[in-house]
């Protein structure tokens, strides 16, 4: 009795396609390779090629033994006799192939057109000049806003001032937001002279507007925080009017030509660590947080404690924050915090 011996073989097909074009027509031609590989380093290929007109098939033998040709030569022949089915098969399957690649080039055109169709136009850049002391300070403070809109920060003079040139887009980034960053870092205190311990004309603060909706808010916002008293009870009244809102449109922006003027707080904060302190110390009392007791029960923290009031009208965040705890009045005992009483 003849033992069969059990074939294991696995198939390959790689794809290669020639085209060749003259003026009056084109050709495609693809020329498919099948491969059966033998447990024992026994190989046959078989290649058929298909065209616009005709297929063709052909049969090549590598590496068999001589005692297996006999063999081989059989199952070529059985794979001559199904060869027609098989071109068939291949013809049919390329057909599909081509059918579906140009069904999806279709779609994929038609997706791009509509993407185009509904993308929203690009949101406006909206440009803001703020001016309050060394620029370098404000600088940092919107610079760390790129992540939400920020486009450009810039430095230089806004009419003899040190300033800050914001541009961002305002449906990230709204006005409120880059004013509130500007409300806490401005001295009002010191404004008629300078800001903090820096005096002189080029150190006043300025606001540069774009629109009376915006001069609007900031005029509110400052009214609303001088009634609050969050920079102090013994500030001066009407201070608000040391702090000009002007026009945008009109300022005369003289860029800072030296960049090694630019971004100092990240290349050399120590060379300003000096006028840091009185900034420091300022926003750690007024928008820090506070560790306390209330009525012997301990573990509260509020935010901006001196932010009350009107205050949190310019900045909801803090109600939201201190929502459910007390504020700093009464039976209270401080535990911690920045926040000096």
């Amino acid at each position: 009795m003849t033992t069969m011996m059990k074939m294991t073989f696995v198939m390959s097909i790689a794809r290669t396609t020639t085209s060749s074009s003259s003026s009056s027509s084109t050709t495609g031609t693809t020329q498919y390779h099948q491969c059966y590989h033998h447990p024992r380093s026994r190989q046959m290929c078989s290649s058929f090629s298909s065209s616009s007109s005709s297929f063709t098939s052909s049969v090549s033998m590598m590496t068999i033994p001589r005692k297996r040709r006999r063999r081989q030569k059989r199952f070529a022949s059985s794979r001559a006799l199904s060869s027609s089915d098989s071109n068939d098969t291949c013809a049919n399957i390329t057909t599909t192939t081509l059918a579906t690649t140009t069904t999806m080039t279709t779609m994929m055109a038609m997706l791009l057109m509509m993407n185009f169709a509904v993308e929203p136009a690009e949101a406006g850049q909206i440009t803001n000049y703020l001016a309050a002391g060394n620029y370098s300070f404000l600088e940092r403070e919107y610079q760390d806003l790129t992540y939400a809109g920020v486009s450009l920060v810039d430095v230089g003079t806004c009419d003899g001032k040190q300033c800050v040139k914001v541009t961002y887009d305002d449906e990230k980034v709204p006005f409120e937001r880059i004013m509130r960053v500007y409300f806490k870092h401005f001295d009002p205190k010191n404004a008629s002279k300078g800001q903090y311990s820096e005096v002189g004309e080029q150190y006043k603060p300025a606001v540069y507007v774009n629109s009376e909706k915006e001069k609007t808010y900031v005029n509110d916002s400052l009214d609303k925080l001088e009634r609050s008293r969050v920079f102090g009870r013994n500030l001066a009244d009407n201070w608000v009017s040391n702090i000009p809102v002007l026009d945008a449109q009109s300022v005369k922006f003289e860029r800072e030509q030296d960049d090694g003027k630019r971004n100092v707080m990240k290349t050399n904060p120590k060379s300003l660590e000096k006028l840091s302190k009185a900034r420091d110390a300022q926003f750690d009392q007024l928008w820090g947080f506070v560790q306390f007791c209330y009525e012997r029960v301990c573990g509260y923290v509020r935010f901006a404690p001196a932010c009350v009031g009107e205050c949190q009208e310019v900045f909801p965040e803090f109600l939201s924050r201190n929502s459910g705890v007390p504020e700093l009045e009464g039976d209270v005992k401080i535990t911690g915090g920045t926040y000096k009483a």
